[in-house]
């Protein structure tokens, strides 16, 4: 009886001992859905199986950058070749191809293919960054649905299409006389017609050295038409691009004052 008693009581203080739990309900919160267009069909990003990084607008908004190179920097993955430090000449590097990079790293404007035919790099200067919507951006194996000059990844700039109402104005300023604008406007003719035109000028005198000038104008209009199978539509572009090299100078002429002006040869 008294083994029962003790038995009893060891029960009794175990399950006071036993902490309490409370179940309270939770808000559930959904996560926004990313799709990607960049694996020859849209899909979401977290189905896909491939490495595929997305870059927002809001990103490329908040990240201060002048052109798609600058937006690029510091991806993961992703390496810069820049040679006049513009974006005018640059080149993407992805799994490590170095100087054969540019005929084995993809670069689509909303699925078009933007390379050359040759092992030149593809311009990346001339999509203006004030028409960029998002940036995709696909490494490892996925680049074979691609085929040709795909081996090393796939980035696909996706474009702000010509729908809805917008209207925006940019002025830039900075050092060695760096000015810029940028004008964008849009609307809906009808239900179905709608167009989007943008314009931008930048120029700079680039470290106030003679023959260093840039000078790069990009205009931009674009007019779509939505069917029951799809949109129609047509765009036209103008881009001019003036860049100085101001020449090389000696290692002593370094020392002395990096900013001196080319000397010309003597005839």
């Amino acid at each position: 009886m008294n083994r029962f008693l003790l038995y009893a009581f060891s029960v009794a203080m175990a399950v006071t001992a036993l902490p309490v739990y409370s179940i309270t309900a939770t808000e559930e919160t959904e996560a926004p859905t990313i799709i990607v267009s960049a694996t020859r069909s849209e899909q979401n990003s977290i189905t896909t199986p491939a490495s595929i990084s997305v870059i927002s607008r809001q990103q490329i908004e908040a990240s201060g950058a002048e052109h798609i190179v600058d937006v690029l920097r510091g991806q993961a993955g992703v390496q810069i070749n820049d040679l006049y430090g513009d974006g005018s000449r640059a080149s993407i590097d992805m799994r490590g191809f170095g100087s054969a990079a540019s005929s084995n790293v993809l670069i689509l404007v909303d699925g078009r293919r933007l390379n050359n035919s040759d092992i030149s790099s593809p311009d990346l200067n001339s999509v203006s960054l004030k028409d960029v919507q998002r940036i995709e951006i696909v490494q490892g194996s996925a680049g074979v649905l691609f085929g040709d000059q795909a081996v090393g990844g796939v980035v696909n700039i996706i474009t702000t299409g010509s729908r809805g109402e917008v209207g925006t104005i940019e002025a830039t300023a900075g050092s060695y006389d760096t000015v810029g604008l940028r004008v964008v406007y849009g609307d809906n003719v009808t239900d179905k017609v709608h167009y989007r035109v943008s314009a931008e000028q930048r120029e700079s005198d680039n470290y106030r050295r003679d023959n260093n000038e840039i000078q790069y104008t990009n205009l931009f209009a674009k007019t779509g038409y939505d069917y029951s199978a799809g949109e129609i539509f047509a765009e036209a572009q103008y881009i001019k691009e003036d860049l100085g090299l101001p020449g090389s100078l000696t290692e002593a002429e370094m020392d002395d004052d990096r900013r001196l002006p080319v000397r010309l040869p003597e005839r």
